[in-house]
């Protein structure tokens, strides 16, 4: 789960009233395995998708002039790696790269947007060991959405979120859990 505002790195929305939640459930799968480093595939859904401050014209409202909503949509994350540093059995700082799609129910971060969004995270923390095959992560994820090109603009929103997962791990090299 992760959640944040806006920023202005790489461009995009940088309204102090706009932000993200999203929660998804996502499973790994080991590439490589080696003493200081693990590669992991990870894929998953996001059942809730929400854009906070997206920005919608409508009834009731003079030409021109934009309401603040939250956005509500869903998703999936067909394309992730996620790259575990370290031998330490009670903690292990990781980087991830994860890439998806999102369908909302209007357009967003505005009107100009699309429906259809892509997504991109790329994210770094440290997972701690808090039972003896359960792992806790924290950390800080750049989130970008925009259409990618599709429509006539490409409105985008970039932002700082923090994310928090839960995991099992069995043991080193066949594990699941957080990113």
């Amino acid at each position: 789960m992760s959640g944040g505002g806006a920023t202005s790195l790489f461009g995009g929305a940088t309204d102090p009233g706009r932000g993200s939640l999203e929660l998804a459930l996502h499973a790994r799968l080991p590439l490589l395995v080696g003493s200081g480093l693990q590669l992991d595939y990870t894929a998953g859904v996001v059942p809730v998708a929400l854009a906070f401050g997206t920005r919608v014209s409508g009834a009731g409202l003079p030409d021109g002039t934009l309401r603040s909503e939250t956005a509500y949509g869903a998703g999936v994350d067909g394309l992730g790696f996620v790259a575990h540093l370290g031998r330490s059995d009670r903690w292990q700082p990781y980087v991830s790269v994860v890439g998806g799609v999102r369908l909302f129910e209007q357009p967003v971060p505005d009107p100009r947007g699309l429906r259809f969004n892509f997504s991109a995270d790329l994210g770094a923390g440290v997972a701690f060991r808090v039972a003896p095959a359960h792992r806790v992560a924290v950390g800080v994820v750049l989130h970008h959405l925009s259409n990618g090109g599709l429509g006539s603009a490409n409105p985008s929103f970039n932002g700082f979120d923090i994310a928090v997962s839960v995991g099992r791990w069995s043991e080193r090299g066949s594990r699941r859990g957080p990113s």
